[in-house]
């Protein structure tokens, strides 16, 4: 995930009446220390904003990342 698609994600926490984001990762090949920090960071801050962030489709490599790093299961369920 890069800077434009975090920044992106996070214009969208405004008072909208949206209270839940579904973000695919599906077309995401590879992610970094980075981007697992950019989606803990969202996760985050959606809750403090009342909304949940749920991350869906991780595959090969980013799977594999968010596995390791202890996160996925967070961000499958958005608590």
């Amino acid at each position: 995930m890069d800077r434009r698609s975090a920044q992106a994600l996070e214009d969208h926490f405004v008072d909208d009446g949206v209270k839940r984001i579904r973000l695919d990762l599906a077309p995401v090949s590879f992610m970094d220390n980075y981007g697992v920090a950019t989606l803990v960071a969202l996760h985050r801050e959606s809750k403090e904003q009342g909304k949940r962030l749920i991350i869906e489709h991780a595959s090969g490599q980013v799977r594999d990342k968010l596995t390791v790093t202890g996160v996925i299961q967070i961000l499958q369920e958005g608590d």
